[in-house]
């Protein structure tokens, strides 16, 4: 795909975030529950990508480059819109839930849907009732 060519891994961009927030490779590496050596890896690997320094290494930490500072701003909103429309995705599967009951409509209406808490308390849940159409 065109678009993704020579594009760093969303792995990646994670990890530049996270080392960049907690201003730690080992902070981040326990919050991505990844190694130190990992961390370090992956942002070495992005540095040569991007053909520049991210961070400044200090034995207290790491700080941002000026590099860093203005590639962080695009990468956190692209990671934070890339979530959005994912949980925005999933939310819309998730709410085409529908369960089919076989009972009357007066049942559903005066039994079910009250002990479930009304039309609001369905959650997305969309219910379906039948009856079976009598034969006299």
């Amino acid at each position: 795909m065109a678009l993704m060519k020579g594009m760093p891994s969303i792995k990646a961009l994670k990890t530049f975030v996270e080392v960049a927030q907690s201003r730690s490779f080992s902070k981040a590496a326990q919050s991505l529950c990844l190694s130190q050596s990992a961390i370090s890896k992956q942002i070495q690997q992005l540095e040569n990508q991007l053909g520049t320094s991210l961070f400044e290494r200090h034995g207290s930490g790491v700080e941002l480059t000026e590099a860093g500072q203005r590639y962080l701003g695009p990468v956190f909103e692209a990671l934070d819109i890339l979530s959005q429309a994912t949980s925005e995705m999933l939310q819309r599967q998730q709410g085409h839930t529908t369960v089919k009951i076989h009972l009357p409509p007066s049942l559903a209406n005066l039994w079910l849907i009250p002990r479930l808490g009304g039309e609001s308390g369905l959650n997305g849940i969309h219910l379906a009732w039948w009856q079976e159409q009598s034969t006299s």
